[in-house]
C-alpha cells in the first residue's frame, strides 16, 4: 500500500464524516442515520475513484519527468510533495463539504 493510497482512502472517510456530520445536525433521527450511512458509503466511493483517476493521470503525465536523470533529487521529492500537499489541502475540505451538502440536501428533501 502506498502513500498515494491511504490518501485516497482518506478522503473517501471525509465525505463519510462529512455526510455524519449532517445526520448530527438532524438531530440523529433513524431516517438521517440512514441516509447518512448510504450517501456517505456512495459519496464516499465516489471521491475514492475520483481520487484514484486523478493519481492515475497526474503521476502518469509526471512520470517521464520524474525518471529523468539529468535533474536534482531533490526535484523530484519536491513535485510529488506538492501533488500530496494539493490532494491534502483541496480535496480533503472538499470531500467532506460535499458529503455534507449532499447528506443535508437529501435530508431536507424526506419528508
Amino acid at each position: 500500500m502506498t502513500l498515494w493510497d491511504v490518501l485516497t482512502i482518506a478522503s473517501g472517510s471525509a465525505a463519510f464524516a462529512g455526510a455524519w456530520t449532517a445526520a448530527k445536525h438532524a438531530q440523529f433521527q433513524p431516517r438521517s442515520i440512514v441516509v447518512a450511512l448510504l450517501g456517505g458509503l456512495v459519496i464516499g466511493a465516489c471521491c475514492i475513484w475520483s481520487v484514484h483517476q486523478m493519481g492515475r493521470k497526474v503521476f502518469g503525465w509526471l512520470h517521464p519527468w520524474l525518471e529523468r536523470e539529468d535533474k536534482p533529487s531533490f526535484h523530484t521529492e519536491l513535485v510529488v510533495a506538492a501533488v500530496y500537499g494539493a490532494t491534502v489541502l483541496v480535496w480533503y475540505p472538499s470531500s467532506f463539504f460535499l458529503g455534507h451538502w449532499l447528506t443535508k440536501m437529501l435530508l431536507e428533501l424526506l419528508p
